[in-house]
């Protein structure tokens, strides 16, 4: 099969190597999206795990059950048949459909309708896909993270998620990706009005002042988190991730 060719709707990337595959719920989204997703992608020397990417034209119900209801955006390993939107569910006449590794999920309303929005958006998730590949419970550790961490420190706040590595990482590369479609001068002027704005203005203000050239170890700032509250961390244990003892030095292998 060649890498562009269509099959039942659903198409395989260029990048064959890659495999990264995209799903959108109607002809219409696709349509409208499909020349800013590839530059989007395009951005990225992806890991060569098998990739789902599906846009949808609303939040569906199962998006708004992770709770993330500001969220624009997920990603999560994949999940399999009977979990997912219908668009998204394996087709039975294709052997290889459903066997990813990860799955990306965006619902293409608004803000995320805005060129720059969906850009900045797909690039952060892309960034947690990359992260998964290469350090998958270290990715663990910062979900859980930053599930709890409000509870563990009163003086971070509920939706400052910039306070975990992974991401801080996100936001950085998500911020290099824009710079590199829109240039940075307009992802400055864009950043500045959404920072202005009503929606997740607290969000777009840490966006605008981030450098895209900053750099961010995952694996160290985690791992500081995960000294700074022990403590803490050891009255959670019931709900520490699967496979993933804070307890030891060197928890993530």
């Amino acid at each position: 099969m060649r890498g562009d060719e269509v099959v039942r709707g659903k198409v395989w990337e260029p990048q064959v190597a890659r495999m990264v595959k995209r799903v959108f719920k109607t002809a219409e989204l696709e349509a409208l999206w499909q020349e800013r997703y590839e530059s989007t992608l395009n951005q990225f020397d992806l890991p060569d795990k098998r990739l789902l990417c599906g846009f949808d034209d609303e939040k569906s119900g199962w998006f708004e059950g992770f709770g993330y209801h500001d969220a624009r955006g997920l990603h999560t390993p994949w999940q399999g048949s009977g979990s997912l939107p219908q668009f998204l569910e394996p087709d039975p006449f294709d052997s290889d459909d459903g066997v990813y590794d990860s799955l990306i999920y965006i619902p293409l309303v608004p803000p995320t309708t805005y060129p720059f929005i969906f850009a900045v958006t797909f690039a952060h998730e892309l960034q947690h896909f990359v992260q998964r590949c290469d350090m998958p419970r270290v990715l663990e550790a910062n979900a859980f993270l930053c599930s709890v961490l409000p509870e563990l420190d009163s003086t971070v706040l509920q939706y400052a998620t910039w306070y975990i590595p992974a991401e801080r990482d996100a936001m950085t590369r998500s911020k290099e990706v824009a710079e590199a479609l829109f240039g940075i001068q307009t992802v400055q002027e864009k950043a500045s009005l959404l920072a202005s704005g009503h929606f997740n203005s607290e969000e777009w203000r840490y966006f605008l002042e981030l450098s895209s050239s900053t750099t961010c170890n995952v694996l160290h700032e985690t791992d500081a988190l995960v000294k700074k509250y022990s403590g803490g961390l050891a009255r959670l244990q019931r709900d520490w991730p699967p496979g993933i003892d804070f307890r030891t030095k060197q928890w993530w292998a």
